[in-house]
């Protein structure tokens, strides 16, 4: 719940005047625990792994757990800053790994469902806060320049203000 709350540029959290760079140490330290808590869990199921492969809940397991090492793996320093695309884009397996934990685990589905409802409405908050509501400016700059400057959306006005 916590890691899908603390993804980058969540606007719930913008206007609570947390700013991106700390909400991005939050998000790493909770995806890093995530991981290596779904490690430790799945030490514990080794011996099991190959015998009840066949069985659902192993599957959706060990499926959950190749998603989030892949997560963890392309967010490594050398990884992310060299292929930043790569980075980017493995972030989308976050996707597999909550449909796999969702069907992994009976007991975590009201905490998942939570986090995901929660997650799609701060989306649609983000996406309809930060649409240009009407255009306050257009001034010629150059020959072929203009200045187009819009009104700022309600929510990023409230996280520009430092009180």
């Amino acid at each position: 719940l916590f890691l899908i709350i603390s993804a980058a540029k969540n606007s719930v959290f913008m206007t609570l005047w947390i700013a991106f760079d700390q909400m991005v140490v939050y998000h790493r330290f909770l995806g890093h625990v995530t991981v290596a808590t779904a490690i430790i869990h799945s030490c514990f199921y080794l011996d099991r792994l190959l015998v009840f492969m066949s069985d659902n809940i192993y599957k959706t397991g060990f499926a959950a757990l190749l998603c989030g090492i892949f997560i963890f793996v392309t967010s490594i320093s050398f990884v992310r800053r060299r292929f930043f695309n790569v980075f980017f884009w493995s972030h989308f397996a976050y996707i597999g790994f909550i449909v796999a934990v969702y069907l992994h685990a009976r007991g975590a589905r009201p905490f998942i469902l939570t986090a995901v409802t929660f997650h799609g409405l701060d989306k649609i908050v983000q996406i309809l806060s930060n649409r240009p509501r009407q255009t306050t400016l257009i001034k010629k700059v150059g020959s072929r320049t203009a200045k187009v400057r819009f009104e700022k959306p309600f929510l990023v006005a409230l996280r520009k203000h430092n009180p």
